[in-house]
């Protein structure tokens, strides 16, 4: 499904897909990172990871809210992943790129996220 103003796009690389020929909608810079953070804190070893990469719409991967309306509609609004078992460390701050992001919850996993670049993470509550 198309999200607000963003529409699908083919996926060129199969590292946005397990699927050949499958499309994403939504920002480019969410996708991505969101499959990101799938593939290096164990995604498939999570205790939950419902429609992670299974769906072309993150907006309904397990633990992702978007924005319905407003000015970041189809953003990603929140990343709800507590206690689910993910493990590993993300190198870079492209967590905090999210533009319309206003609450992560991480705890009680085995995780290093840095805090650089997160005075771009404007909406974080």
């Amino acid at each position: 499904r198309a999200i607000g103003d963003l529409g699908c796009f083919p996926c060129e690389e199969t590292a946005f897909s397990q699927y050949y020929g499958s499309t994403f909608c939504g920002s480019i810079i969410e996708h991505t990172t969101l499959i990101w953070l799938y593939r290096n804190t164990g995604g498939p070893s999570w205790k939950s990871d419902s429609n992670w990469l299974r769906s072309e719409d993150h907006c309904t991967w397990e633990g992702i809210t978007c924005h319905d309306d407003g000015e970041f509609k189809g953003l990603v609004k929140q990343i709800k992943l507590d206690d689910n078992n993910l493990v590993g460390s993300l190198p870079y701050g492209q967590i905090w790129m999210l533009e319309g992001l206003e609450h992560v919850n991480l705890e009680k996993n085995d995780i290093v996220i840095p805090f650089s670049q997160v005075e771009n993470a404007k909406n974080l509550e």
